[in-house]
């Protein structure tokens, strides 16, 4: 997907239960690659606290989390996205579906807390899973950003 569009870009992030960590570390990721270029929200189905492991995965790579609680999806941000980002696993939750006139993608990641025994392993894996799709998202819409970024 080749993305030639005025800026600012809008992306929103959604995930079933945001805010354990899937779409609040996107969101970041992709506000700080972005700035002034993009303009990026996150929100959930369900939404929960955020984990307290997120921040320490992404204080860890000196990325800031923008919000300190969950969200519910903000359907006026979500109706005039540019793209939707749906990060949820298929064969765990219910990920929600948009017709074909919306510009969606997904990316089939898993909740790290889904699994009885998560671990900060588990944490930083998905930061790192989430990290290199949003370097690839801002290559598409021509970001300034690149892996030395963070």
């Amino acid at each position: 997907m080749r993305c030639d569009m005025k800026y600012p870009v809008r992306v929103f992030f959604l995930s079933y239960h945001n805010n354990y960590c899937r779409s609040q570390m996107a969101e970041a990721f992709m506000s700080f690659c972005g700035r002034e270029r993009v303009r990026v929200g996150s929100g959930g189905i369900l939404p929960q606290q955020i984990h307290p492991l997120t921040f320490q995965v992404m204080d860890e790579v000196g990325i800031p989390l923008y919000r300190p609680s969950s969200v519910q999806i903000d359907m006026v941000t979500l109706i005039h996205s540019d793209l939707i980002v749906v990060l949820c696993n298929d064969r765990i939750e219910r990920c929600p579906r948009f017709p074909a006139s919306y510009s969606s993608i997904h990316w089939n990641f898993v909740d790290p807390l889904v699994m009885d025994t998560s671990t900060i392993l588990d944490f930083r894996r998905i930061r790192d899973l989430i990290r290199m799709h949003v370097l690839e998202l801002c290559k598409q819409f021509d970001l300034p950003c690149s892996q030395t970024s963070f």
